[in-house]
């Protein structure tokens, strides 16, 4: 199989996924969800993300029917669930949010309910709970190697086949995975397969064997042909009150492509003036970037940040001067 990634954190590249790792995907989908015939599971995310393909194909391998229909309105996804049409939902975090601002309109509920493809808050598990009478269970994964986690709190556990190399129980470091199912990488590369994946995510590993996201690795950034410490700016930004989330960015000008501009993204109530006073105490060997304040970060229809729409606000921004 061949799946394009999101492009949330870089351009979107084409993973290749093995038979051995669709059928693991597959199970883990099956086991986590306790699917049996008979359950007919929605599935309202693009079954060309990785994410929504794999539920989808977990589904159909356990006997059950599977409702595709595209994610329109909340009411009509929720009456399908009040009215017992669908037994288990498959959604992403901002799905869950626009459903539990719905009105009950049928006395079934769900049997069961997960969010993939971004975290979870207790307040927004327990909404959900409320409206639906079922908790939010988590799920995590990749592009590269289809859902990997699955359970009740923070990312939940490894699914069959999965173990945790990095980091041990207690402990707070990148997230790196032992698969059996080899990770076969990108169209093109010319890599052999590996067993082992480093994700890219910083994650608390509890001693209960539950993980927890903290934030995403951000490798440097090249700035006019050098490297700069786009970690320590994220770091910053991320620590001023009112911050909630940040996305930097590195693009051409649009008059003279040769020379690029830096840019930040910031979603939250704190003010440019906040954030370049915070910026200001940053080593002066790190460019700052230009701020570009906003209530909420442009996502994907999955619940990732969209790449390409955070650029187009820059671009009108760049345009005002």
């Amino acid at each position: 199989m061949l799946h394009l990634s999101s492009g949330s954190t870089d351009r979107p590249k084409v993973a290749r996924r093995g038979l051995t790792s669709v059928l693991q995907d597959a199970e883990g989908y099956r086991t986590g969800l306790g699917l049996v015939p008979g359950d007919r599971v929605a599935v309202p995310v693009p079954l060309v993300h990785s994410f929504g393909w794999g539920i989808a194909v977990g589904a159909l391998l356990s006997g059950c029917d599977i409702d595709v229909a595209p994610f329109v309105r909340a009411g009509t996804l929720a009456r399908k669930a009040d009215s017992g049409a669908v037994s288990v939902l498959a959604l992403t975090p901002p799905v869950a949010r626009l459903l539990i601002e719905t009105r009950r309109q049928g006395e079934s509920a769900p049997r069961a309910a997960m969010a993939g493809a971004g975290s979870v808050s207790d307040e927004l598990d327990m909404a959900f709970q409320e409206r639906f009478g079922v908790p939010l269970l988590r799920g995590y994964g990749s592009t590269e190697t289809g859902g990997t986690f699955f359970g009740d709190h923070g990312m939940g556990r490894p699914v069959p086949g999965v173990d945790i190399v990095e980091p041990l129980p207690g402990e707070r470091g990148e997230l790196v995975l032992r698969l059996v199912a080899p990770v076969e990488g990108y169209l093109g590369d010319n890599q052999e397969p590996v067993q082992e994946w480093r994700t890219g995510d910083i994650v608390r590993h509890g001693t209960d064997g539950c993980v927890y996201f903290e934030q995403r690795v951000r490798g440097p950034l090249r700035l006019n042909g050098r490297f700069i410490r786009a970690d320590i700016t994220e770091q910053v930004l991320r620590s001023v009150p009112g911050v909630t989330d940040a996305f930097l960015l590195v693009l051409p000008r649009s008059d003279s492509p040769e020379t690029e501009d830096f840019y930040a993204v910031v979603e939250g109530t704190a003010s440019e003036e906040e954030l370049l006073a915070a910026l200001a105490t940053v080593s002066a060997r790190t460019p700052v970037p230009r701020v570009v304040v906003c209530d909420r970060l442009p996502r994907t229809r999955v619940g990732k940040r969209d790449r390409g729409a955070l650029i187009e606000i820059v671009r009108k921004v760049s345009r005002r001067g």
